[in-house]
C-alpha cells in the first residue's frame, strides 16, 4: 500500500502543529500469494521419493536418503514484481520463511530445521522455468551472484523473518525479463540435514512465504551511453595522422606532434536530454570524465592527463554537426559563454569528476533544440599537452563520460519555497560544507530540519535567533549524493530550500 506523500507533523513548541507536504515517502509492498497465485515448486534428485510436486505444502531443501540411499530435495520459488516501476530504488527487501509444523519431507518427527549443517542457500535463478515441466534433470540454471546464506538453525522448529534480499530484487525490477526468482538448496552434501518451510500451498496463510519490498525513486538520472547511442568522436588537424573516428574509444584533446610538425586533436560529444520534460528545473548538472588507461593518440607511455600546461575546455557547440561527416575544415561553432574549464592535471592519470554544467544543461532543457553538446580542447598551442578520456566506445562502461542530472521536486503550496535573499545556501552542490544564511525581522526560537528523499528528518536543531540576519554551517560531506531540503521553521512561517549533495 503506498504511504501518504506527506512528512510527518512537527511539534514546534508554540502549540502549533504544523503538517508538511515535502518529498515523496517510499512505497512497501507485502507480497505473501496463496495457492491460486504462488508460484512454487519442490522436487528432488530421486523421483521414486521426491517428485516435482506445485501443490506440496512443504517449499524446503534437504540431504536425506530415500529407500537408504542419499537424496537431495531443493524447492524453486518466483514472485510477481510487476507493478513495482523499473526505474524504482529497492532500499530494503525481506523475504521471510516459516518453518512447516506439519513437514511432508525430511522427518517430521525431527522437526523440519532438523541437522547440525543445514545451512542453505537463496540462489537467484537465470533460466526460465515452470512449475507443470520442471524436475531434477531439467532444473533452471542459477547464480551465486546476489544469492542470500539462510544460516545454521538455532532449533529444529525456526522461523527466519526478514531474509535479506534487496540485492537480488534490485536486479529483478530493474530487469524484468531476468525474473526468475529464488532456487533454495541446502549447502552442504552431508544427511540428515533439512530446512523445510511452509510453501505458497500451506493452509495458513500467516506461514506462506513472505516478500517485503520497500522501494522510491531517484530524483536524479545519470546518462552513461555506450557504443551503441553514445553521440561523440575525436578528430585532428593533420588528417593523415588524425582522422575523424566516431568508433574511437579516446575522447580527448591534446596537442602533440605528427610526423614531426605540430598538430592538434579535439572531440565532440553530445547528451540526448530529450526524454526529460521541457522546462524542467535543475537543481545540479555533472558531468564525469575518466583518464583512458588505454589512450590510442598523445603517447600511452606518458599517461593521458600528460604535460605541464594541460588545461582544457568545454565549450558550448552552437551550431549543427553530424559524426558522420564532421572534419577539422567543417567542425561546429561554439560559443564564449559557459565555458567550463578542466584545470591542470595533478598526475599523469587524472579523473575529472562532478565537473559543474549546471548552466548549460538546464539551457538544453529548456531548449531541446539548442543542444548541439561541447566541444573539448585545449587551452594552450603548446605541445606536449593533453587530455585524453575514454569515450562512449570505451570497453569498461565505468570510464564511459557521465553525465548526472539532479531535478528539482515539487513542493506543497503550503510551504513557501523561497527564491529571494531572504534565505540562501552556498555552496550549492555542496561537498562538505554548506552554508546557511537567514535574513528575517523575526527574532526568537528557530527550528532547523534537513530532510532527506525518503521524508525522512535526518538533521533536526533548535536555535535562537536573536538578530535580523542568522547564519549557520552544516557538514554535509556523510550525505549520499542527491537532492535534499532544508527547512527554516519560526511560529508563523517555514523558509524552505532545495540544496544538492554532489
Amino acid at each position: 500500500m503506498k504511504t501518504k506523500n506527506t512528512l510527518s507533523v512537527i511539534f514546534l513548541g508554540y502549540g502549533l502543529f504544523i503538517s508538511l507536504t515535502a518529498f515523496s515517502q517510499p512505497t512497501t509492498l507485502v507480497l505473501q500469494p496463496g495457492p491460486s497465485e504462488a508460484y512454487d515448486i519442490s522436487y528432488g534428485s530421486n523421483p521414486n521419493y521426491l517428485l516435482p510436486n506445485s501443490l506440496s505444502t512443504d517449499f524446503g531443501a534437504a540431504q536425506w536418503t530415500c529407500g537408504g540411499a542419499p537424496c537431495e530435495l531443493r524447492s524453486l520459488i518466483k514472485f510477481n514484481l510487476n507493478s513495482i516501476p523499473t526505474n524504482a530504488i529497492i532500499t530494503s527487501a525481506t523475504l521471510s520463511l516459516y518453518a512447516n509444523p506439519t513437514q511432508l519431507n525430511g522427518n517430521p518427527a525431527a522437526g523440519p530445521t532438523f541437522g547440525n549443517n543445514n545451512a542453505s542457500s537463496l540462489y537467484p535463478v537465470t533460466t526460465n522455468w515452470n512449475t507443470s515441466t520442471v524436475s531434477w534433470n531439467n532444473q533452471p540454471s542459477f547464480t551465486s551472484v546476489n544469492a542470500t546464506i539462510i544460516p545454521q538453525s538455532i532449533s529444529t522448529f525456526y522461523d527466519y523473518n526478514a531474509l535479506d534480499v534487496t540485492a537480488a530484487v534490485q536486479s529483478m525490477v530493474s530487469n524484468p525479463s531476468s525474473n526468475f526468482g529464488w532456487m533454495l538448496s541446502i549447502n552442504t552434501p552431508n544427511f540428515y540435514n533439512s530446512m523445510i518451510f511452509s510453501s505458497g500451498d500451506y493452509p495458513d496463510a500467516t506461514k506462506r512465504p513472505k516478500l517485503t519490498i520497500t522501494y522510491g525513486f531517484s530524483n536524479c538520472n545519470t546518462l552513461n551511453p555506450g557504443p551503441v547511442n553514445g553521440i561523440d568522436i575525436s578528430y585532428g588537424s593533420n588528417p593523415n595522422y588524425l582522422s575523424p573516428d566516431s568508433m574511437s574509444t579516446d575522447l580527448g584533446a591534446s596537442q602533440w606532434t605528427c610526423g614531426g610538425s605540430p598538430c592538434e586533436s579535439r572531440s565532440l560529444i553530445k547528451f540526448d536530454l530529450s526524454s526529460f520534460p521541457q522546462n524542467s528545473v535543475l537543481q545540479s548538472a555533472t558531468l564525469s570524465l575518466f583518464a583512458n588507461p588505454a589512450q590510442l593518440t598523445g603517447n600511452p607511455a606518458a599517461g593521458p592527463t600528460h604535460g605541464t600546461n594541460n588545461t582544457s575546455e568545454l565549450l558550448k557547440i552552437v551550431s549543427p554537426w553530424s559524426i558522420s561527416t564532421v572534419n577539422w575544415n567543417n567542425q561546429p561553432n561554439v560559443s564564449n559563454s559557459n565555458i567550463v574549464t578542466l584545470p591542470q592535471s595533478v598526475t599523469n592519470y587524472d579523473d575529472y569528476l562532478n565537473i559543474d554544467v549546471t548552466a548549460i544543461a538546464q539551457e538544453w532543457i529548456n531548449n531541446p533544440g539548442n543542444n548541439y553538446g561541447w566541444m573539448l580542447k585545449t587551452q594552450t598551442s603548446d605541445y606536449y599537452n593533453c587530455m585524453i578520456f575514454g569515450s562512449s566506445n570505451f570497453p569498461d562502461s565505468a570510464k564511459r563520460p557521465a553525465l548526472t542530472l539532479c531535478f528539482q521536486s515539487p513542493l506543497s503550496n503550503n510551504s513557501n519555497d523561497l527564491s529571494d535573499d531572504r534565505i540562501m545556501l552556498f555552496p550549492n552542490p555542496a561537498q562538505t560544507d554548506l552554508h546557511l544564511s537567514l535574513n528575517s525581522s523575526y527574532i526568537g526560537k528557530l527550528t532547523i530540519n534537513i530532510i532527506n528523499l525518503m521524508g525522512q528528518v535526518i538533521y533536526h536543531e533548535n536555535i535562537e535567533k536573536s538578530a535580523s540576519s542568522f547564519e549557520t554551517n552544516f557538514n554535509v560531506s556523510s550525505y549520499s549524493k542527491g537532492l535534499y531540503l532544508i527547512q527554516v521553521i519560526s511560529p508563523t512561517q517555514i523558509f524552505n530550500k532545495r540544496f544538492c549533495v554532489k
